[in-house]
């Protein structure tokens, strides 16, 4: 809305709330979205239950898109550095090969890709824990190799 809070709504449900449901995530829901790659990851788990996903790109995709958006919320929630990139890789890397054949799949990728750059937030880790430039730098470069062999397969609609 205009003051910048955000609806929610199930569609399997129809429960609708202003507030974040605090869905079952494996225990994640307990921990605070405080960072872009939290709220990012819980987006993506979100979205990975939407039938619009599932029917997008295939049961097996969007369930491990899910699995995958916990993972970099548990590992966040153990405070490692190097799971944390490792778990935000992954879910990138398998986030740009999903077909691109809808809106929700390019949010999905969007919000995956976001997930990166709030690696470099100091409210990531907590505790006063911030993840060292070196982690986000070998993420991010291994990511840019990807994405230079995946970029025609993106603009190939255009052709």
């Amino acid at each position: 809305d205009e003051s910048g809070r955000t609806f929610y709504a199930n569609a399997a449900s129809g429960e609708t709330s202003w507030e974040l449901p605090a869905a079952d995530r494996g225990g994640c829901a307990s921990v605070p979205a405080s960072s872009t790659t939290l709220i990012a990851c819980r987006f993506l788990a979100e979205v990975a239950e939407m039938p619009d996903m599932v029917q997008a790109v295939g049961e097996a995709c969007a369930q491990q898109l899910g699995k995958q958006a916990v993972e970099v919320q548990l590992s966040v929630a153990k405070g490692r550095a190097a799971d944390v990139s490792a778990v935000v890789f992954r879910l990138v890397r398998d986030s740009i090969q999903l077909p691109l054949v809808s809106p929700l799949v390019g949010e999905a990728i969007t919000a995956a890709t976001a997930a990166v750059a709030g690696m470099a937030e100091p409210s990531l880790l907590g505790d006063g824990q911030v993840m060292s430039a070196s982690h986000v730098i070998r993420v991010l470069e291994e990511l840019a190799r990807l994405v230079s062999v995946f970029q025609p397969y993106v603009f190939s609609f255009l052709y």
